[in-house]
């Protein structure tokens, strides 16, 4: 049975003895054994290949960084962009891994989705972090996670403006450009050390009390996988994410895990926080439309077993009606206690330049 990192005590139960006897309803390979892994030497040339991928991948996003971008964007709100960049890289590593390995899937952020059944399935995030890669910050990396029948098994960073490179794979430890890495060797929560932590943390997760003075020092960089890099070489002492997609935290989950961390993800009130060490296809209301890998998102907790394991029982995600509600009562609250601005006479209308100087007529003449 799976360690959970519940408050309380798991309810045991007959009903919950059989489900927990049913095959892993994942993927293809349902009750395929928890050993049953590659041999480090496959592990370690996909390994080497990624490295050598992303390294690829990082000077195409170099080549674009600071100039000219062609923008689009993936949703009605125009927060979720995509740059010609992004598809550069995705299209690059498609067809590299696909050469290198023909019998291997690759999924992509940008659209590529395989069709049928792989025992390697490569999650592929050419630039996580674009808008601060749009607006020149340095916080954006490239993602490579490697999965087998599901199982994150090699993983690859990339810092780009930096050019660190962080790389796993099961069982051969973790490292940033060739020299060991683990994570913070901090041996129980505490206020002092860093932690990725989103900006609206307190409306989307509950803590409990014992838990709230030891949360750390929030930090939010715009980038799950460069959040989850600062996590394995010990600069953030833990990290938590509300509803990450796969290709934001494939990459990062093996090296931390080899780094001598935890990645945990949040399985319902019932179950708590497990251990992510499968992605789990999540069910479909319509059946004509079953839901595919790409669809997975849970919430996540990555870090130093000590902190993770201490905090993770004190946390659980809000439901976001609730989130939202409280935000809205927030920021009434505060509407309260600002001045009274006096009515004004409604201003006349902002010109253009352009609008302001009438455009030139054309000359008449009277017959």
């Amino acid at each position: 049975m799976k360690q959970n990192y519940r408050s309380q005590p798991r309810k045991e139960s007959t009903i919950a003895t059989e489900q927990e006897q049913q095959p892993h309803p994942d993927s293809w390979d349902d009750g395929a054994p928890d050993g049953d892994y590659p041999d480090a030497a496959i592990l370690a040339e996909i390994e080497a290949t990624a490295r050598e991928l992303i390294a690829g991948a990082a000077k195409i996003v170099l080549e674009r960084f600071g100039g000219p971008l062609e923008i689009e964007y993936k949703n009605t709100a125009r927060t979720d962009p995509v740059t010609e960049a992004d598809k550069a890289v995705e299209a690059y590593l498609v067809e590299a891994v696909s050469r290198r390995f023909p019998t291997h899937a690759v999924l992509g952020e940008e659209g590529h989705d395989p069709d049928g059944e792989f025992e390697f399935e490569w999650i592929v995030d050419p630039i996580d972090g674009t808008i601060n890669f749009i607006n020149r910050l340095p916080f954006f990396a490239v993602s490579i996670g490697v999965l087998h029948r599901r199982r994150p098994v090699v993983g690859a960073l990339h810092f780009p403006l930096s050019g660190q490179t962080l790389h796993a794979h099961r069982g051969g430890g973790a490292f940033q450009d060739g020299t060991p890495i683990r994570v913070h060797p901090a041996t129980e929560p505490s206020g002092r050390v860093t932690a990725g932590m989103p900006p609206g943390y307190l409306f989307q997760f509950k803590t409990g009390r014992a838990g709230r003075g030891l949360l750390g020092e929030p930090r939010s960089l715009g980038s799950i996988a460069y959040e989850i890099g600062l996590v394995a070489n010990g600069g953030f002492g833990w990290g938590i994410f509300r509803g990450p997609k796969i290709w934001d935290v494939a990459g990062g989950i093996p090296i931390v895990t080899e780094a001598g961390g935890v990645a945990l993800h949040y399985a319902g009130a019932e179950e708590g926080w497990l251990p992510l060490d499968r992605f789990v296809v999540p069910p479909s209301k319509d059946p004509q439309q079953p839901k595919r890998l790409r669809d997975w998102n849970a919430p996540v907790i990555v870090g130093a077993a000590p902190i993770a394991g201490a905090l993770a029982p004190q946390i659980a995600p809000r439901r976001f009606p609730v989130a939202l509600t409280r935000a809205q009562q927030t920021y009434h609250g505060w509407r309260r206690w600002l001045p009274k601005k006096e009515k004004e006479a409604p201003a006349a209308p902002e010109t253009t330049p352009e609008a302001a100087t009438p455009p030139p007529t054309a000359p008449t003449t009277e017959g």
